[in-house]
């Protein structure tokens, strides 16, 4: 009788030592998901990161292209539109007579006032820059093409 109860309390037991410890299986699974979990989350912020520099990028350029027509509008103001003025060029005779030339030098946004001043930095590379107007003597808007194909319609 003795025999007869020998096998079961001998597979009894390995059972009992196969849920008291971990197998290899179980720590491949656990490793696996736990690798497939981090990788989404790397993912994750890989892409937010991405999506911050790109926003952050694109507020640096609307921040000095609204500098630069600040100081377009702020001339208008004080001046008329001259004859000899293009899709690609603005110029505006102030108050005190002085020629104040608007145009694209160098890839960069410049006025010419007694010497050229560029409006726009390095980091700003502009591709095109065209003036429309609402008639021969009012300029409407400026269109900005920039070297990254982006584009800005900026209305004064």
């Amino acid at each position: 009788m003795s025999i007869l109860f020998r096998p079961l309390f001998i597979k009894s037991r390995t059972i009992r030592q196969r849920i008291s410890g971990i197998t290899l299986l179980e720590t491949l699974i656990s490793c696996t998901l736990t690798i497939v979990i981090l990788t989404i989350c790397f993912s994750f912020i890989s892409s937010y990161l991405n999506f911050s520099e790109r926003l952050e990028l694109a507020l640096k350029e609307q921040s000095e292209l609204n500098l630069a027509i600040d100081q377009v509008r702020e001339t208008l103001l004080s001046g008329e539109v001259q004859p000899g003025t293009t899709a690609e060029q603005l110029i505006i005779k102030d108050n005190i007579e002085r020629l104040i030339t608007f145009s694209l030098k160098n890839n960069k946004f410049c006025m010419y006032k007694n010497g050229t001043f560029y409006l726009t930095t390095d980091d700003l590379q502009i591709k095109q820059l065209n003036f429309n107007y609402a008639t021969l003597a009012k300029i409407d808007s400026v269109d900005i093409t920039l070297q990254n194909s982006r584009t800005y319609k900026l209305l004064l």
